[in-house]
């Protein structure tokens, strides 16, 4: 067996231990409580406990910059390329707007997370994916980044810093991309920020597009 598929085997084998394992967990989770409502994304130390996590994981270093037309950009602008949100949440300098995705005949949700006007997370995240699927999404990755984007291991990192990386929840199978926060001044403000209980502003709309289908 060559090289590469010794690690394909390998790379597969662990992606149905995952697959069984989140949907055992999934499944016990869901028994005992429900995905947070929107508002409740919205903590600064969640995002300064991800950073660092991300950032502690193995780099893989691309030449293909990390998201650059939603990444660093006002949401004022993703918001008139991509349409109105399914929904948004917004508290302060901090907001979230959700669109549908569609990508490789598969629905997720996207979370554009923006600090004083400025996009700096984004979250994708599956609810259901088959073995295949998930397979063909980690394929289209390292093609796109050239780079092998490992389950829970490893974090790309482009020129700007930016990062992407993989995780799974209770809930859903999760691939984010973030801004560089120590660089532009976000983190060292989070990190100061007290956990935010309440929010304001809450809406829900129908009128989302699918533009964001090849987001990945």
């Amino acid at each position: 067996m060559l090289p590469e598929q010794i690690f394909r085997k390998s790379f597969m084998d662990r992606i149905v231990k995952k697959i069984q394992r989140h949907y055992a967990f999934k499944n016990d989770a869901e028994k005992k409580q429900h995905p947070k409502p929107l508002q409740a994304r919205i903590k600064p130390k969640d995002y300064v406990r991800i950073y660092n996590e991300a950032i502690c994981r193995n780099w893989d270093y691309s030449n293909t910059l990390i998201q650059p037309e939603l990444l660093g950009e006002s949401i004022t602008s993703v918001c008139s390329k991509y349409g109105r949100p399914l929904s948004k949440a917004i508290l302060n300098e901090i907001s979230i707007r959700e669109y549908p995705l569609q990508l490789m005949g598969t629905t997720a949700s996207c979370k554009v997370h923006a600090f004083k006007n400025q996009c700096f997370f984004i979250e994708l995240t599956f609810e259901e994916l088959t073995l295949n699927k998930l397979y063909e999404i980690f394929d289209l990755a390292t093609e796109k980044y050239g780079c092998e984007l490992d389950m829970d291991q490893n974090t790309i990192i482009d020129s700007k810093g930016n990062m992407f990386f993989f995780s799974d929840t209770a809930f859903g199978f999760r691939f984010s991309y973030m801004s560089d926060l120590k660089r532009n001044g976000i983190y060292s403000f989070f990190k100061d920020q007290l956990p935010i209980e309440t929010i304001e502003n809450m809406n829900n709309s129908k009128h989302y597009t699918y533009k964001l289908q090849n987001i990945l």
